[in-house]
């Protein structure tokens, strides 16, 4: 499956659906939908939205990635910590609350991973698959000289958790749902952690 990860997999109808972490190495990452008619032992592909890159590899040859073509002009990409490589928003996760779904992702870039809040997107309700309406792009580009890391400006974000890497799951308990979730803290510090519960809708800020 590389370079696809970290799946999310649902079941909708008769069919399983998977948001993939797409990331091919310091070239691009996007969040892939596809969908499974054998319980997962294959996948067809129905989209891809929030990407990171739009640009054409300088060198297709090039495993890392070291160069990009912007409007011609030989770029320095995966050799430049200032840009994005495949740092971009990761770790997929959706589900509703009070009949509105959205979906969660990890900001992978650098100064951001593992501190900020979750990014949150709106999902769209009755299309073939969840992406539909999503931006094409992630971010306001994948250069520092374009913006990177600024985040396009429909994206919102989550309050109160706490060194957030993904969710991996929810429960009801009674009229309220609550979380499961990775906090990755990579600092020495200890910290006390409360239950977050999502009740009417996630709290979201922009």
């Amino acid at each position: 499956m590389q370079p696809y990860y970290f799946p999310f997999v649902r079941r909708r109808g008769n069919l399983l659906e998977g948001l993939f972490d797409y990331r091919p190495r310091n070239e691009q990452e996007a969040t892939v939908v596809a969908i499974s008619t054998d319980w997962g032992a294959s996948w067809i592909f129905r989209g891809k939205a929030l990407a990171l890159n739009p640009y054409c590899p300088w060198d297709a040859t090039d495993p890392d990635n070291l160069n990009v073509n912007v409007k011609g002009t030989k770029t320095a990409y995966g050799s430049s910590s200032a840009n994005a490589a495949d740092n971009g928003l990761g770790h997929a996760f959706a589900f509703s609350t009070k009949g509105k779904q959205h979906v969660y992702h990890l900001n992978r870039a650098d100064g951001h991973i593992d501190s900020d809040q979750l990014v949150v997107h709106s999902l769209n309700h009755g299309e073939g698959f969840s992406l539909f309406g999503l931006p094409e792009f992630g971010y306001v580009s994948p250069l520092a000289s374009g913006g990177y890391p600024n985040l396009e400006s429909t994206a919102a974000a989550t309050t109160g958790l706490i060194d957030p890497d993904a969710i991996l799951g929810s429960v009801h308990m009674g009229d309220k749902k609550t979380i499961v979730y990775v906090s990755k803290n990579l600092s020495p510090e200890i910290r006390t952690f409360r239950q977050t519960r999502f009740a009417q809708k996630p709290r979201l800020s922009r």
